[in-house]
């Protein structure tokens, strides 16, 4: 192996470890007490964002994003017009799976998130829009709402507004037998 190619395959090693590690901290993300649905697909949101970043500031040369390849760019120059076009490649390639596997449906869960600031969703019957109204001008809750946690608020809200509530619930705790389980063993 060359000296040229043992840099390159250094660098490659390099952008791997950045990038595991970026996936790590996505990873200590959507893990923990109080984590939903909605928190989850705004980090993933965030990821597939910096990933195209990523990707555009590679198409220009820097690799600022990646501590351990920016280190090793600033002492070498040689290779870094091989070995980029090919973290740009893994970059998008990235990009595309995260995409693909994992839609950006954020926005859907805006009136989760903020019932009092987010219209009813489109998709929402009659019924349902008719309840997120009147739950949405109950001053009660809106003054919970702040001091509790999401699945606390909705948990209040099924009682009141079931038809509101038993939805915000299948998306905050689309695992509700472990939900259940996790409660009653603590």
């Amino acid at each position: 192996m060359t000296l040229q190619a043992s840099s390159e395959v250094q660098k490659l090693a390099l952008h791997l470890s950045n990038v595991i590690g970026k996936l790590n901290e996505l990873n200590l993300q959507l893990q923990g007490r109080d984590k939903h649905l909605p928190h989850l697909a705004d980090n993933i949101t965030a990821l597939i964002r910096k990933l195209e970043v990523w990707g555009r500031h590679l198409d220009q040369g820097n690799t600022e994003a990646f501590e351990n390849l920016s280190e090793t760019a600033e002492t070498s120059t040689s290779g870094a017009t091989t070995v980029i076009p090919c973290f740009k490649q893994h970059i998008s390639t990235l990009t595309e799976l995260f995409q693909k596997y994992i839609p950006n449906n954020s926005v859907q869960y805006d009136w989760i998130i903020d019932p009092f600031n987010t219209a009813a969703p489109a998709d929402f019957s009659s019924a349902e829009e008719d309840q997120f109204i009147e739950m949405t001008i109950d001053f009660t809750l809106r003054l919970r709402f702040p001091v509790q946690t999401l699945h606390e608020f909705w948990l209040g809200v099924e009682k009141e507004y079931p038809l509101i509530g038993k939805r915000s619930l299948t998306i905050l705790l689309p695992f509700a037998t472990s939900y259940f389980f996790y409660k009653v063993t603590k």
